[in-house]
């Protein structure tokens, strides 16, 4: 029985030291909150930049998301902008990360495949 515990425990050692190591563009665990992913969303993937890279990173980060057919934005978002598409999706938090329940959700607002304004909210 202690073998097995030790085992467990050893995986889970594993699986946090991968997760530090693992090559990704960001992770969402290292935010606190929604306004934090945000502003580094932002600053590194700015309005006016290409969408493709952002959706390429993305992807590289385990994030899903879809492109909607609704020209609404939804009803978090308290800005009026122009926008041609709008990609919505989200991000579950690793199950051993220090919020392991938390889910993020992605607004990507797109106007001539450049980003018009990219929204995150963190629920629980």
């Amino acid at each position: 029985m202690i073998e097995i515990i030790k085992c467990i425990f050893g995986i889970i050692i594993l699986v946090g030291i991968y997760n530090q190591v693992e090559s990704k563009p960001f992770k969402f665990e290292n935010f606190k909150n929604g306004e934090e992913a945000e502003k580094y969303l932002a600053k590194h993937y700015s309005a006016g930049s290409d969408a493709e890279v952002l959706f390429k990173d993305l992807k590289k980060v385990g994030a899903k998301y879809e492109k909607r057919r609704e020209k609404i934005p939804p009803k978090e978002m308290s800005e009026d902008i122009e926008y041609d598409d709008v990609y919505v999706g989200g991000y579950l938090n690793n199950w051993i990360s220090s919020n392991p329940i938390g889910y993020w959700k992605l607004y990507i607002f797109v106007t001539n495949k450049k980003i018009a304004l990219i929204s995150v909210v963190l629920t629980f």
